[in-house]
């Protein structure tokens, strides 16, 4: 499942034709706190990685961009532990 499958299946789908470029998830998807806690939820239950929510710099959640930025790294970082 590619990133864009876990925003669809968390937003609804009227609000799928949104999801394209670089949108901004607040700005264009009106994300709220709750939906931010069930997306970063569902990125790691699919992608099998730990999100420490204490140290979450918002900046890395603000666009498409940005959050599959932070699910590369966090996948580069998850094998370089694996390889230990």
């Amino acid at each position: 499942m590619e990133l864009i499958e876990v925003f669809k299946s968390i937003f609804p789908e009227e609000k799928h034709y949104l999801l394209k470029g670089n949108f901004h998830l607040q700005n264009d998807l009106g994300i709220d706190s709750l939906s931010m806690i069930n997306l970063l939820l569902s990125i790691e239950d699919r992608y099998n990685i730990e999100i420490d929510y204490d140290s979450i710099i918002l900046k890395e959640f603000e666009t498409y961009e940005s959050v599959y930025a932070f699910v590369n790294r966090s996948l580069s970082l998850k094998a370089d532990n694996e390889e230990k």
